[in-house]
């Protein structure tokens, strides 16, 4: 027999079902924020695991890159080097 909503605050109807209204949230509703909380805070840890990730990834390419500069300063300057000396030849020779 389908339950109805009883409109006396105080009868023992309406207690009972407020009762198993709340049981009716307690039992499905909460168990499915649970879930959904849980789902939400799996999403931010690996939201927070890629950040990190990322990070890691930028200081390697940053360390990456001021080695390729310093190589190519060293670079330039052996051209620069390069260059005196070939003048050197060409006044000389």
């Amino acid at each position: 027999m389908p339950k109805e909503e009883v409109t006396d605050p105080g009868s023992i109807e309406q207690l009972q079902f407020s009762i198993d209204a709340v049981g009716t949230i307690v039992n499905t509703d909460l168990p499915k924020l649970a879930r959904s909380i849980a789902q939400l805070d799996e999403m931010l840890n690996n939201v927070d695991a890629g950040r990190k990730r990322d990070n890691l990834v930028l200081k390697e390419l940053g360390s990456n890159i001021q080695d390729i500069d310093a190589k190519l300063d060293m670079l330039l300057g052996k051209v620069d080097m390069l260059e005196r000396r070939f003048a050197e030849l060409m006044i000389e020779g």
